[in-house]
């Protein structure tokens, strides 16, 4: 894939992330790859492209970087390192296009924003946006896998 990371990242329900990585891009529960969370996932990269994911194939299960792995493995998800598989060739996006995007998905998810006392905050600071990097700095890090492996 030639994506560039970071990336927006933006699931079938509407919610929307960022991803650093395709490390933490191409790791995820074995729940979600049951409940097809990749499928139709929607990436935006820096670059202004945008993919769209058609399906995720497992791969491995990724082990625990700790020495009580045991116990964690109770309290923490196994991890699972997915293939993505990308619908078709990507396109290139205007930045409104994208800034209408990200704000109608925020909108839809206002109690994640206002719970965090930020909602104000990070809808001004993507209508003011005039790059996918700026948009990319607003939004939360729900990849981010660093805490649980």
């Amino acid at each position: 894939m030639g994506i560039e990371f970071p990336i927006i990242v933006i699931a079938k329900d509407g919610v929307i992330s960022r991803c650093n990585n395709y490390d933490d891009l191409s790791l995820t529960t074995s729940a979600s790859l049951k409940s097809k969370y990749h499928e139709n996932l929607v990436i935006i990269d820096v670059k202004q492209l945008k993919y769209i994911v058609d399906h995720a194939n497992g791969k491995q299960y990724i082990k625990h970087k700790m020495i009580l792995s045991r116990i964690k493995s109770i309290f923490f998800p196994k991890l699972i390192k997915i293939q993505l598989i990308i619908q078709e060739d990507s396109q290139v996006c205007a930045i409104d296009e994208i800034k209408e995007l990200v704000i109608n998905c925020i909108k839809q998810h206002k109690d994640f924003y206002i719970a965090g006392d930020n909602y104000e905050e990070v809808l001004l600071g993507v209508e003011k946006a005039d790059t996918v990097r700026k948009i990319i700095d607003y939004l939360p890090n729900l990849f981010n896998w660093d805490d649980i492996h």
